[in-house]
């Protein structure tokens, strides 16, 4: 089981870094594409247009990391096979395995793991995509799931998340409005 699973998301891995690389090395050309689009739009100035630009580019960027590893989570996840899983993580040490560890302990345990929600905080505090992607994934169970107002309290302490804050974030990640246009007008 172990291997069948580390093949597995070796496999989603393996695509989310070929997405990443010709994402990347297609960036430019994606900006321009949106900028000359956008640039249709005589309210709103180049530099303007460039910033959305690049945000809508890593906005899809980050949905499409996020989308993969809940894919994965969800191809993979049982909760019985929790020891199978912490085996892989220290196997393949790595924010990716990481992070399908945590999506499968919240989506399948519906368990809060404050030990690895520390340890990932620490390690992902020079990440700001893995640490956003943690966040979100959170962030997301405790507004689906029944959890203790304390717990909460702690999570937001140790995240440092104001509580108000959160049902922002809890917003944000049902979808709600990426870019305001009106905030790039010159």
């Amino acid at each position: 089981m172990s291997g069948l699973s580390v093949s597995s998301i070796d496999a989603s891995l393996r695509f989310l870094s070929y997405f990443l690389e010709i994402s990347e090395s297609s960036k430019d050309n994606i900006v321009r594409l949106i900028h000359d689009n956008m640039s249709k739009n005589p309210d709103m100035s180049s530099q303007a247009i460039k910033e959305f630009a690049e945000k809508a580019y890593l906005y899809l960027t980050y949905n499409i990391l996020s989308v993969t590893i809940q894919k994965i989570s969800n191809s993979i996840g049982a909760k019985e096979a929790d020891e199978i899983y912490e085996k892989i993580v220290i196997d393949k040490d790595t924010p990716a395995y990481l992070l399908v560890r945590l999506s499968i302990e919240l989506q399948f345990k519906k368990n809060i793991n404050m030990p690895l929600i520390k340890d990932m905080n620490k390690r992902f505090k020079d990440n700001v995509v893995c640490s956003r992607l943690m966040r979100e994934f959170i962030v997301h169970h405790l507004y689906m799931f029944p959890v203790e107002y304390n717990m909460k309290q702690k999570i937001a302490d140790i995240l440092d998340i104001k509580m108000d804050k959160q049902r922002i974030l809890e917003n944000s990640s049902r979808g709600g409005q990426l870019l305001d246009f009106n905030q790039f007008k010159a």
